[in-house]
């Protein structure tokens, strides 16, 4: 859990550090202090994308079957590799929200089935409209308070965005996603996740025969 927090903590920063580039650079910021690093702001937002993308990228190869999830994989590999030449895009306004819904998802469909302890569709479906929330939210904050987007940034913004949800349940639907713990759906695996009461009750059994076994 100690990994899923530092993990929340990157992503909370990456979606601070977007919302600074974008006051600073609609000169909505006037502080010296803040606008003397300006100039590392993309830079920070490049760290915290190339960490979160190596995490996934470990989480996820650790818990995946090449044969049927190597897209899922492959799209993590070059989301990372290609961040690493991002610095001077990462200015634009739809390129941050593709890659910070990317993020956030790609962290939410793992760490909500480990704190709520379930995983099923609906689950999955509710990690992806946290994803969505997260980018809209943003997306408000930037048209309605600050006033720095116009309506048709945000309606296109919103339009790719929901573009990438549907493709990522699309990947969900044919098994091509290798989740921590997407996995153990099919796995077996209970100590991380309790699948219900059958499961837990099979675990038990388990390791009370294991128990007697070695007594």
């Amino acid at each position: 859990m100690s990994d899923n927090l530092i993990l929340l903590l990157y992503l909370l920063l990456l979606s601070g550090f977007i919302l600074l580039l974008n006051l600073v650079e609609n000169g909505m910021i006037r502080q010296p202090l803040l606008l003397k690093y300006r100039e590392w702001y993309p830079l920070a937002i490049q760290f915290f994308l190339g960490g979160l993308f190596s995490s996934y990228v470990v989480f996820y190869f650790q818990s995946a079957a090449l044969t049927k999830n190597w897209l899922f994989l492959l799209i993590l590999v070059l989301l990372l590799v290609s961040n690493e030449f991002l610095e001077k895009r990462l200015t634009n306004l739809y390129l941050q929200m593709t890659l910070f819904f990317l993020a956030s998802f790609s962290f939410f469909i793992f760490f909500v089935p480990v704190v709520s302890g379930y995983m099923n569709y609906f689950v999955f479906l509710l990690s992806g409209l946290i994803g969505l929330l997260s980018v809209a939210g943003m997306l408000f904050l930037l048209f309605k308070k600050f006033g720095i987007l116009q309506r048709t940034q945000v309606g296109r913004s919103l339009v790719l965005i929901c573009g990438i949800f549907l493709l990522i349940n699309l990947f969900y639907f044919l098994n091509w996603i290798p989740p921590v713990p997407l996995s153990m759906k099919s796995a077996g695996i209970y100590q991380a996740i309790d699948w219900g009461i059958k499961s837990a009750a099979a675990e038990k059994a388990a390791t009370a025969a294991t128990l007697t076994k070695h007594m």
